[in-house]
C-alpha cells in the first residue's frame, strides 16, 4: 500500500510540475517512479497547460550545471542560422543515394560522420545528449529541476528566432520540461494530425512558412523532428522498396521472422521523410539562406531488425551499433566537404555549436561531456545511456553497466567476452 501511495504521489507531482517532490527520486536507488501526465490531464487531476506556476530557483539545484558561467561574445558570434533536423530511429546504414537521396546530396556537399553514435538507445536520452552535450544519466536530475541546456539559453540570449516543430508531442518524453523548458510557452507542444505521416507533412509546411517569415536582420534556430520511421509509416503511394509489409505486428516478430519486408517498410518511411526534408532544404536554397545557415541532420538513435540474430527488434533493447549508431550530416557555410571516419557522439554537437557558431570561449568540459566534432584525437570510448543501464562503446567491445552493479563485457556482435575485465580507462 505504501509503495502504491508513493507511485501515486509521484505521478500527481509529475503531472502538476511539483519539482520539490519529483527531484527526490534521485536519492532513491533503483526506484522507477510512475508517470501518467496525459491520463491525469484527461481525468481532470492535472492542468492541460504544462507551464508551472512556480519555477525552481537555481539556488535550490543539486547539480552544478554549468560548472561556471558561460562566456560568449556577440563580437565573435557568427550570427549564422541553425537548422537541426532529427529523424526518429534513423540507423547508420540507411543514409544512401537510394533511400535518402536529398540528404545524401547534402552529405556530399558538407561533412559526413561515418562513425557517429547517439547518446542513447531511446529518444529521451538521444535528444537530451544532443542538446545538453551531457550523458543521458543526467536526464532525471535535470528533468526534476527543469533546467534548460546552455545551448538553448545562449541562442535565446543572442536573440535567435525559434521555430520548433516536432511531429510527436514534446511532452512525452518531457522535452517541454528539459530542452525547451525556458520557451515552452512560446512553442507548439503537439501537432493535430492523426498519424505520424500527417504530422510530418504538417511540420514541414510549418517550417517553410517559418522560413518565409524570417526577418533578414535576425538569426533563426529551426528544429524539425520527424516521427514516421518510428512506426515505419509512409503514404501508401510512396513505397519504392519491395516486398514491404502493409502493417507491422510486433507481437508476431521472432528470431525466425524474415526481416526484409519489415526493413523495406522502414526504408520506405525514410524515403518519405527524406522527400519532406528535401522540400525544406530546397526552400532554403531558393531563398538563398543556405549561404548563412548551418544545417545538421541526424537521428535520435538507431533501429534494429534482428541484425544480431538474437531476436532484437527496434531500439532500447541493447547497445549494439544497430540501435545506437546514426548518420550525422553537417552543412557548414564556408567549410569544404569532408567524410570523417573518427568516432563522434551526439555529446559533441552542443559544444561545437557553442564554440564555433555562438562564439563561446568557455572550456566545453565546464558544461558538457563532449568535444569538438572535428577533434581527431584518439577517443577510448563513447558512453551511451538507457533507462537503467549505460554502456561504453569501444573499438573492439561493448561494456554494459546495470544499476544492480552487474557488468557485461560483449564483443561487437553482442556475444559475451568470457574472462574479459573492465579496462582502466573506463573504471
Amino acid at each position: 500500500m505504501v509503495i502504491l501511495a508513493g507511485h501515486g504521489l509521484h505521478a500527481w507531482a509529475d503531472a502538476n510540475n511539483h519539482t520539490a517532490i519529483t527531484k527526490q527520486v534521485r536519492y532513491l536507488p533503483g526506484y522507477k517512479p510512475l508517470t501518467m501526465k496525459r491520463t491525469l490531464v484527461k481525468l481532470g487531476f492535472a492542468p492541460a497547460s504544462t507551464e508551472p506556476s512556480l519555477r525552481l530557483k537555481d539556488s535550490g539545484s543539486s547539480m552544478a550545471y554549468p560548472l561556471e558561467p558561460i562566456n560568449c561574445s556577440a563580437a565573435t558570434s557568427t550570427k549564422k542560422n541553425l537548422l537541426l533536423i532529427v529523424i526518429e530511429s534513423w540507423r547508420f546504414d540507411t543514409l544512401t543515394s537510394e533511400i535518402t537521396p536529398n540528404i545524401w546530396n547534402i552529405s556530399k556537399a558538407g561533412w559526413s560522420f561515418e562513425k557517429h553514435f547517439s547518446s542513447g538507445n531511446a529518444t529521451r536520452f538521444g535528444i537530451f545528449g544532443l542538446f545538453y552535450g551531457l550523458y543521458g544519466t543526467y536526464w532525471h536530475t535535470l528533468l526534476a529541476e527543469e533546467k534548460s541546456p546552455v545551448l538553448m539559453r545562449e541562442l535565446e540570449k543572442q536573440t535567435y528566432r525559434m521555430g520548433i516543430f516536432a511531429s510527436a508531442p514534446l511532452i512525452s518524453p518531457e522535452f517541454d520540461r528539459t530542452v525547451f523548458s525556458d520557451i515552452r510557452a512560446k512553442i507548439e507542444l503537439r501537432q493535430e494530425g492523426k498519424n505520424p505521416v500527417e504530422r510530418d507533412r504538417m511540420i514541414t509546411d510549418k517550417m517553410i512558412r517559418f522560413l518565409d517569415a524570417q526577418p533578414a536582420d535576425t538569426p533563426f534556430f529551426g528544429f524539425l523532428f520527424y516521427d514516421s520511421p518510428h512506426a515505419a509509416a509512409q503514404p501508401e503511394h510512396i513505397a519504392p522498396f519491395q516486398p514491404a509489409l502493409k502493417e507491422v505486428n510486433h507481437l508476431a516478430l521472432n528470431n525466425s521472422t524474415d526481416p526484409v519486408p519489415y526493413f523495406n517498410k522502414y526504408k520506405n518511411s525514410l524515403y518519405y521523410v527524406d522527400m519532406l526534408a528535401g522540400e525544406v532544404l530546397a526552400h532554403l536554397a531558393k531563398k538563398k539562406m543556405l549561404e548563412n545557415t548551418i544545417v545538421i541532420i541526424t537521428g535520435d538513435h538507431g533501429e534494429e531488425f534482428n541484425d544480431l540474430k538474437m531476436n532484437y527488434w527496434g531500439h532500447v533493447g541493447n547497445f549494439s551499433r544497430f540501435q545506437t549508431q546514426t548518420p550525422l550530416v553537417v552543412l557548414w557555410p564556408g567549410e569544404s566537404p569532408s567524410a570523417f571516419t573518427h568516432v563522434t557522439s551526439h555529446l559533441d554537437i552542443a559544444p561545437t555549436l557553442m564554440n564555433r557558431m555562438l562564439g563561446c570561449t568557455t572550456e566545453p568540459s565546464k558544461y558538457s561531456n563532449g568535444r569538438n566534432l572535428v577533434d581527431l584525437s584518439p577517443r577510448p570510448y563513447v558512453l551511451i545511456s538507457s533507462w537503467d543501464t549505460f554502456s561504453t562503446i569501444e573499438t573492439d567491445r561493448i561494456t554494459v553497466a546495470k544499476k544492480s552493479g552487474e557488468i557485461d563485457i560483449l564483443d561487437q556482435s553482442y556475444r559475451e567476452l568470457r574472462g574479459a575485465k573492465v579496462r582502466p580507462e573506463i573504471s
